[in-house]
Parts: C-alpha cells; structure tokens; sequence
C-alpha cells in the first residue's frame, strides 16, 4: 500500500466553462476520473462502486463516487492531506469509541457482525498510503426514499480521541438526485461556518447508466487544516451499516476471494497495491492574472497550473470590461506543472485598460482568466521627430509644476541616457541632444513615472 489516488491539491480558480451542479449526475466535463474500482464484490448485484471523479475551484472540493447500494450499506470516502498529521497507523477511533450515529456507532447500524466493537472504529489504514484525516460516509440507512450522510473529522494520532466533530449532517429526497444543502458537520467544536450539498442517484448501471451515484461539494474552509497547494489522498471503500468491509474499493485490490471484515488492518494485508492513478492532472487553471506599467508599456502577467492543456494563449483587451479584442498572442510552453507568461501592450487605450487571457486548450476549448485593469488617465506627451538622428524635442501641453525625470531605454530596457527636467507650468518643450554613441533602433522616451504619462517610442537612424 505504497500508493493510491494522488495528486497535487491547490485552491485556485477553475474558470469554468460550465458549473458543476450538485444532482448525481457525474458527466460534467470539468470532472476528472482519479481512481477506478477493482473487479471484487462480495456484497451482491444490488451493491456496486464504479468511478472515482474530484474537481476543485478556489473556494470547494467537489467529489463524486458512481455507485448503487441497498440496504444500510455504506460508501466510505477516506480523504488525507499531507499536512493534518491524522490518525496514521492508530486505529480511528481512538481508545473514547465513536460517535453514537450511522456506520461510525461502535455497535453499528444494522446487524452485529462486528460485535461490540464495530466495523470502522478499530480499523487501522496504513500510514504510507492513507493516513486518514476526515471520513464522510453514504448509505440508504434501509429505505427506498433517503439517502443519508456520516462524517467524521479526526484527530491526530497523539491524541487518544479518535474524532474531533462530526455524525449525521443530513438526508435527501427520494434517492432521485435531489440535492440537500446542510451545515458542515465540522463546525460545532471548530467554529467553522459552511455549508455542505450532496445528493445521490440510485440507478446506476455500469453499462446502461454509468455516470450516476453520490456527489458532493464542501468548501475548503469548513475543513482545518487543509491547506492550498497540499497533496492529498482519496480512498473509497464498500462496507455493510456495521463498518465491516467488503472487497470491493476505489482504487485498490483487497481480498479477490474474502471481504476485508471488521476492525482491519491494511498495513497487514499482503500482496496490498494501491496504483491506479498515481499522479492525477488537474485541468488547466489560471492562478493568477495581473497588469501593471513598465517603462510606460502596459505588461500584462499570468501563470497557469497544467500547462500542457494549452496550444496558445491570447492576450485581449477591453475599453468597458464588456467587449473584448484580440491584441496578441503567446504560444505555450506546454509545460507539466506551473509556467508563466508576460504580454506588453505598447500602445495601451486612453482611460481604462481591461486585460484578460484566452487560452486555447487541445480539445478546442477556450478557458478564460480573470480581467486585470490599468488605468491610463493621465495627459501624454509626444517627441519629434521620429524618426530621429542628432536630436529629439518632447512636447508636452498642459504639465502641471513639477520636476520631471526623463530616460531613455533601449530595446533591452537599459537606460541609454537620462537627465531631469524643472517645468514651472503651461506647456513643455525641451529638446535634447542625443548621444552620438546610440546605434541606430528601437527606444523608449519615459517622462515622469510610468503611471503618470505613459512611454512613447523613438526610432533612432
């Protein structure tokens, strides 16, 4: 049990170009699939897991499981950050026993088959693989027309508590899809504030209806201690309303010929491989967009996760942040993890500059980043002639009183000559010598700071 669904968890904006919506049904684009079940099921026809699905956006965790159950059967999500030090190799429960509610009660739901002790409370996960931190468990609780959540918060394995908060948060309608929003169940001991939304379709058939079963999304703040950019770990197991565990897991290959059963221990079991999918890639996602002056010239900056969705990049821009234009393009680096970008606007618009990016994915589709804006209100300035050989004079009407420096820069951004100029008010007109060392080439002609009049070229013969 070396390894199982990993991947690099990050709380960033997933521009969308559609939303998730919480009913069951899993066949959303913006999913992706982390974990597949393996062959086993000892549990019967009714009871079956499929697909493992996760999707996130800067603020919630969205987890979606296809499946079937009956009965008081459970699926159990076992979720483990890399930063909550969780119960390790220490039993979940601890030596206080559980909650006095669903699969996590210490004498179970439904029958006895794991005596006094219960199914869930003495397990035991193996620290290299799943050092458990929260576990939310699903079931029917043996109706027709509910559907009912367990969760669990737990503690870290030097605390003989075995759970900090948790228990029955909620049920939904019919089994039908019909998403029920309830409080965290995080939240009384941990003043944490939040709401959860889950719902559950109960006609799953991997063949004629593969994409249905449990969904749910909950914000990252109602869970402590998760932190941005973690890695974290997914595991889903099948049991029956004690906590006794069958063979059957999301990903994974528990015993082929016999149930996992009560109180166990997957550090113990031989043969155990946890490898479906190692190393899951998120989507292509903006972390980060802004646009700020540079020598007069509006730069506009971005970095994305998942690069190698993108073919190119292209950069828009806006007068109102409405209507949108094309002003030029960047090709992608295409790189595995996290690259970054720059754009320059050489010629941004009078008042307001609003920049956003495009990215054109492999399939087609384009993902667009949050607007950055620039404001360009001030007066301008301009040089003659242009192009120049011996001199330049900067014209500039209606300056107000003031000391103004003025540079000059080559195509590298080095200043090539500078000097400072003393205006009472009215008009400016000041010519300058040019350096008989310049070569011949492109320039920029900064007066004043880059917020208060924007830079202009010079070509130099």
């Amino acid at each position: 049990m070396k390894l199982l669904a990993k991947f690099l968890l990050i709380l960033f904006p997933c521009w969308m170009q559609g939303q998730i919506v919480v009913d069951g049904d899993l066949s959303e684009q913006e999913y992706r699939i982390i974990g597949v079940a393996n062959s086993n099921n000892n549990f019967g026809p009714g009871d079956d897991l499929g697909l493992l699905k996760y999707h996130s956006d800067a603020t919630t965790l969205y987890i979606g499981i296809t499946c079937r159950l009956t009965s008081y059967n459970n699926v159990v999500l076992f979720f483990d950050d890399e930063n909550y030090a969780g119960r390790g190799n220490a039993p979940l429960a601890g030596t206080t026993g559980w909650s006095n509610t669903g699969v996590f009660k210490s004498n179970g739901n439904n029958t006895v088959s794991c005596g006094t002790s219960g199914g869930l409370d003495g397990a035991i996960m193996d620290y290299e693989c799943m050092d458990a931190d929260y576990v939310f468990a699903f079931n029917e609780g043996g109706t027709t027309d509910n559907f009912f959540l367990d969760a669990m918060r737990l503690s870290q394995q030097s605390d003989p508590i075995g759970y900090f908060a948790g228990g029955f948060v909620g049920q939904t309608g019919n089994q039908t899809g019909i998403a029920v929003t309830v409080n965290t169940p995080f939240g009384p001991l941990n003043a944490i504030t939040g709401t959860m939304i889950f719902a559950y379709r109960n006609d799953y058939d991997p063949i004629i209806n593969p994409m249905v079963g449990i969904e749910f999304s909950i914000p990252y703040a109602s869970m402590p201690l998760i932190s941005v950019r973690d890695h974290a770990r997914f595991f889903v197991l099948l049991t029956n309303g004690d906590g006794l565990a069958s063979n059957e897991c999301i990903p994974g290959d528990l015993e082929a010929s016999g149930n996992a059963g009560c109180d166990y221990n997957f550090s113990s079991l031989p043969g155990q491989t946890f490898c479906t999918f190692p190393d899951v890639i998120l989507p292509l996602s903006y972390l980060s967009t802004a646009a700020k002056w540079n020598n007069g010239q509006a730069l506009v900056q971005w970095t994305v996760a998942q690069d190698f969705e993108a073919l190119q990049y292209s950069v828009e821009r806006s007068a109102n942040g409405i209507n949108f234009y094309a002003i030029g393009t960047v090709a992608a680096q295409q790189l595995k993890d996290f690259a970054s970008y720059s754009f320059t606007d050489n010629s941004p618009l009078r008042g307001k500059n609003f920049y956003r990016i495009k990215a054109i994915r492999r399939n087609g589709q384009p993902k667009y980043s949050q607007q950055a804006m620039l404001d360009n209100t001030a007066g301008s300035f301009y040089i003659y002639p242009n192009p120049a050989r011996h001199e330049v004079t900067v014209y500039c009407p209606g300056l107000a009183k003031g000391t103004y420096p003025i540079a000059i820069r080559n195509s590298s951004g080095q200043v090539v000559y500078q000097a400072a100029i003393y205006h009472t008010t009215g008009t400016l007109k000041n010519t300058l010598l040019l350096p008989s060392s310049l070569p011949a080439g492109m320039y920029s002609v900064q007066l004043g700071s880059d917020r208060q009049l924007p830079a202009q070229r010079l070509i130099i013969e």
